[in-house]
């Protein structure tokens, strides 16, 4: 198992500060200006990119190294994100149906709407 608070101690951001291109391309599909949960978000990248067009973003990661370093880019942008040190699963529960649940795996997002998760 994959240890992110050791891999996200590195004085940099791992995986750059820059959102994901994924996430750029694909931005005209989520409902603009939505309520949006970033899922295994890691430094922060894409929520603050998320946040700085007008999304109103929670984000969750496991790594308590990775949620330092998130807060601290989203402070340098000067926009608001809502982050958790938590297993995102327990978020689930708590969203509501119009909630654009955003899944980054495999260089891929999986934008999913829905009333159920």
């Amino acid at each position: 198992m994959v240890d992110w608070d050791e891999r996200f101690s590195i004085e940099d951001y791992l995986f750059g500060a820059e959102p994901a291109q994924a996430l750029v391309n694909l931005e005209h599909y989520l409902i603009p200006q939505g309520d949006t949960l970033v899922i295994a978000d890691g430094e922060g990248r894409n929520s603050v990119y998320l946040a700085s067009k007008g999304f109103k973003v929670t984000a969750t990661d496991a790594s308590t190294v990775a949620n330092i370093k998130a807060k601290a880019l989203a402070a340098s942008q000067n926009v608001e994100v809502n982050y958790q040190v938590e297993d995102f699963l327990t978020l689930i529960g708590q969203l509501n149906s119009t909630t654009i649940l955003l899944v980054y795996s495999s260089n891929l997002f999986h934008p999913i709407k829905s009333n159920k998760y």
